[in-house]
Parts: structure tokens; C-alpha cells; sequence
């Protein structure tokens, strides 16, 4: 049985990969910091906008962050 990645965990991954902050993320992605940090925690997932947002700005695909790929 294959295993799945959280959205979270890959968030948290790629965030460290590229040696951002969460204030540095909020600001090149235009989202708050505020949701940036419920994402992280796993509070909150990102509606279809944000994750384009998301894969545009850190140059993947939205498959990735979703754990698909």
C-alpha cells in the first residue's frame, strides 16, 4: 500500500529546501501569514487559487504539493 504525504509536511519540506520563512512565503505567494501558518500546522488545506499560487511561485506542480506526484 502505497503511503501519502500531507500537504503540510511537503509545505513544511519545501519551505526548508528553499530557506524561507513563513513571512518571506506569505509575501511572494500574496497570502497571509496568518494562513501560511494554519496551513503548516495542518489547520487548514489551500483552496485550488492558493495552490496554483503556491506551485507557480515555488516552481512545482500542483500534483506535488498535493502528494501526488
Amino acid at each position: 500500500m502505497k503511503t501519502y504525504r500531507t500537504f503540510n509536511s511537503i509545505l513544511q519540506e519545501l519551505l526548508q529546501q528553499k530557506g524561507w520563512t513563513e513571512k518571506e512565503f506569505s509575501e511572494l505567494v500574496g497570502i497571509s501569514q496568518k494562513q501560511v501558518k494554519a496551513w503548516l500546522l495542518g489547520k487548514h488545506k489551500p483552496r485550488v487559487a492558493s495552490l496554483i499560487k503556491i506551485a507557480k511561485s515555488c516552481k512545482v506542480s500542483a500534483n506535488y504539493l498535493l502528494g501526488i506526484d
